[in-house]
């Protein structure tokens, strides 16, 4: 009898996951220090999180993208959904936070199940539906379906890769307006 830490006693399916969290964990391009809350602790809950979901898999590929949002105390990742066959139907992206970071969750202190009552019941055209809502240890994680094209924003700017940083995706060099718009005419 073990202590369960060998990698020789692990499914080679939750090796590769196990592989691929200690992948995401060993990048330095996001380093993100939120009091207690690390990169790695948000990767970690991200992929237990997918663990407790059967239709959530972690995939073996990039899972966290590095730069997506505005918000530097955000972590996103990406991870697959599955239909009820197994099969990869698309991807969610998982929003991890700390708590003390949202503004819904620093003043109201809900409990999971009314927060979750809260998001999943917002509908508006204009906004991704949430597709679940997880809090514990002062973490926060909100699952959104992924949509390839992108967002409004990325459809203004022409962007063809949603994924990218923002930084890249949104600052190109201004143009000028044409000579007839600022022109006034001599009296």
């Amino acid at each position: 009898m073990g202590t369960g830490t060998s990698c020789e006693q692990v499914p080679p399916s939750a090796q590769s996951g196990r592989d691929a969290v200690a992948a995401a964990l060993t990048d330095d391009n996001y380093s993100v220090e939120d009091g207690v809350h690390s990169t790695s602790n948000a990767v970690l809950y991200a992929h237990k999180f997918t663990q407790r979901h059967p239709l959530l898999q972690w995939n073996d590929t990039e899972n966290v993208v590095h730069g997506m949002g505005t918000r530097s105390s955000k972590l996103l990742v990406l991870v697959d959904i599955s239909d009820m066959s197994g099969e990869v139907s698309g991807r969610v992206v998982l929003s991890v936070m700390s708590s003390s970071s949202s503004l819904l969750l620093s003043t109201a202190h809900p409990s999971g199940y009314k927060l979750k009552a809260l998001l999943v019941s917002v509908r508006h055209p204009c906004l991704l539906p949430v597709l679940d809502v997880d809090k514990q240890h002062g973490i926060f994680i909100m699952a959104q379906p992924f949509v390839p094209t992108g967002s409004i924003k990325d459809l203004i700017y022409c962007n063809p890769v949603p994924a990218k940083g923002y930084a890249s995706k949104y600052s190109r060099v201004g143009r000028g307006l044409p000579r007839t718009l600022i022109s006034r005419p001599l009296v």
